[in-house]
């Protein structure tokens, strides 16, 4: 295993159903995880295309980087409903408001998680926002 070149690493890592197994295994694994194309790779093989984008997101700032984003804008399908409920799940998380929320509503509000796209890093949004403006042109 200790031998096997980038692009094997890449495949088998692909191929995956857990991924961190394989990263916990050993640091050659690891730096195989860093590489934005083997993440790329991975999130489209198992989630597809068109929702390929989305589960990058939901999987947070330890996956997403600029770097998957643009790999991941070329491979992937970018929905305009991806974009548009990433423009309206943006920013930052309220604590205040969503107590506010809670103590005028009458049904049971779960508060404990932030929306999916609330805490994603500024450079990320703003690549996503260019990549999917490139492709509508």
């Amino acid at each position: 295993m200790e031998t096997l070149c980038n692009e094997l690493k890449v495949e088998i890592f692909r191929y995956a159903f857990i991924p961190i197994a394989l990263v916990l295994l050993n640091r050659n694994w690891y730096s195989t995880f860093q590489d934005p194309h083997a993440r790329a790779e991975w999130i489209i093989y198992k989630y597809g295309r068109a929702h390929a984008l989305f589960h990058a997101i939901r999987l947070g700032n330890h996956f997403v980087t600029v770097e998957v984003v643009q790999i991941l804008a070329k491979k992937a399908i970018i929905l305009r409903y991806f974009m548009q409920r990433l423009m309206i799940q943006f920013g930052t998380y309220d604590p205040k408001l969503i107590k506010l929320i809670e103590m005028r509503s009458r049904y049971n509000i779960n508060t404990d998680i932030p929306p999916w796209a609330s805490e994603l890093p500024l450079p990320i949004s703003i690549k996503l926002l260019a990549e999917a403006s490139n492709k509508r042109e």
